[in-house]
This record gives structure tokens, C-alpha cells and sequence, in this order.
């Protein structure tokens, strides 16, 4: 799990995070991404008891 302040920008399309591009946690890998760099979301094998589908990057949604 990546720490908010560890990550000044996306690590996916490298879109520096201020009050309008927001940083959102890849469940699966645990990266910071930016919201167009998470748009999907999945069911997680590890989270069972969770039904609501995860947001993920990208790339793990591939």
C-alpha cells in the first residue's frame, strides 16, 4: 500500500494530484492512480465478505 504523500503524481499517465485530479488507491496493487486511471472496478478474490466491486488501476483491470 502506497502512501499518499509518496506519490506526487499518477503513476500511471504522471498527472500531478491538486484539489481537481485526485488520488485514488489501486485495491489490488495498492499504487496511486488518478480517477481516469481507475475507472473500473472488480470483485476481489481476498475481500469475500466484501460484494461491492473494488476500484482498480488500469492495468490490474487488464
Amino acid at each position: 500500500w502506497e502512501m499518499d504523500r509518496q506519490a506526487p503524481e499518477c503513476r500511471r499517465c504522471h498527472r500531478r494530484f491538486n484539489f481537481l485530479v485526485r488520488r485514488h488507491h489501486c485495491r489490488r496493487c495498492g499504487q496511486i492512480v488518478c480517477d481516469k486511471c481507475s475507472s473500473n472496478r472488480i470483485r476481489l478474490p481476498v475481500e469475500e465478505l466484501i460484494e461491492d466491486p473494488m476500484r482498480v488501476c488500469d492495468t490490474c483491470y487488464r
